[in-house]
């Protein structure tokens, strides 16, 4: 197994681990990149991956306060990947409807999860929040 440094667009550098002679792995970027070493050598190619995920940005926003109430919304933003003002916008939509608690501590806010609390869809309203931060809470 070996390591390398590709030319990430965001991120400036970021490790890509390689298993076999060839193989294609996803940087934290989101790009994919195809690496092959027939000869010793490595190439990359950057191709645009999908950008879609399995959660919303609400459930990611939801994820990063349930790991750490006292995180700054500047750094709930940097990890989901959108800007602070959104991670406003999704704690005002998240506490209108009661999943979440704001706590003054000083001067920062503090996020208390209502883990009681029922998804919204029908499909999936016969669970709570807190069964699917369980699964997170690692």
């Amino acid at each position: 197994m070996s390591h390398v440094r590709h030319a990430c667009p965001i991120y400036g550098g970021c490790m890509v681990e390689i298993y076999e002679i060839e193989t294609v792995e996803v940087c934290s970027c989101e790009n994919l990149i195809a690496l092959s070493s027939g000869d010793g050598s490595l190439s990359e190619t950057m191709i645009k991956a999908s950008k879609w995920t399995f959660f919303s940005n609400h459930a990611h926003v939801l994820v990063s306060l349930a790991r750490d109430g006292d995180r700054p919304l500047r750094e709930v933003a940097l990890a989901v990947g959108i800007t602070e003002r959104a991670v406003q916008r999704i704690i005002a939509d998240l506490e209108s409807d009661g999943y979440i608690l704001r706590e003054k501590v000083g001067r920062q806010n503090r996020y208390l999860i209502q883990r009681d609390k029922a998804f919204r869809h029908e499909i999936e309203s016969d669970r709570t929040i807190g069964e699917m931060l369980e699964i997170f809470s690692a």
